[in-house]
């Protein structure tokens, strides 16, 4: 981008004495490249100047986009390898009573066992909360009536 700048002021200066001998048809595009006019050499400096300016600014606005994109891959691999191990390996679970061993602690001793809820909440941000789906709701609070339809139940 910084040489885009100077390639453009450079043409801009060019089209300048070009404009000037054609559409002025005062003299050649050679003699207006470096014109006696101090005020020309001045407007087409500080023009010149800008567009080098530009392309200064758009050279530092594209390297800073770059290493952001280049920050947001690397921070991105490293979420997808977190969470690769975290959701890897193998959970040791009762088949029963559904609660956690700690990983390399004795299964034989009672504290190396933990609630799902209590494993998740240290290892996670997770708040854990309790519900009943409809299946278990039905089967533990409710007393099918012999005579109602399927839909009709009482407490």
């Amino acid at each position: 981008m910084l040489w885009l700048g100077l390639l453009i002021a450079v043409a801009y200066w060019i089209f300048e004495a070009f404009v000037h001998s054609v559409a002025f048809q005062n003299g050649t595009t050679a003699g207006h490249l470096m014109p006696s006019d101090s005020h020309e050499v001045w407007t087409r400096s500080l023009v010149s100047a800008l567009f080098i300016g530009f392309g200064c600014f758009a050279h530092v606005v594209l390297n800073r986009v770059q290493n952001a994109r280049r920050e947001q891959q690397r921070l991105q691999a490293r979420l997808e390898q977190a969470l690769t191990r975290a959701l890897s390996g193998f959970l040791p679970i009762c088949a029963s009573c559904k609660k956690i061993r700690v990983e390399d602690a004795d299964p034989e001793r009672e504290s190396s066992w933990h609630s799902v809820e209590s494993y998740l909440h240290r290892r996670t941000d997770l708040e854990i909360t309790h519900s009943l789906c409809p299946s278990c709701e039905r089967e533990l609070y409710w007393k099918k009536l012999a005579t109602d339809t399927d839909d009709d139940y009482e407490i």
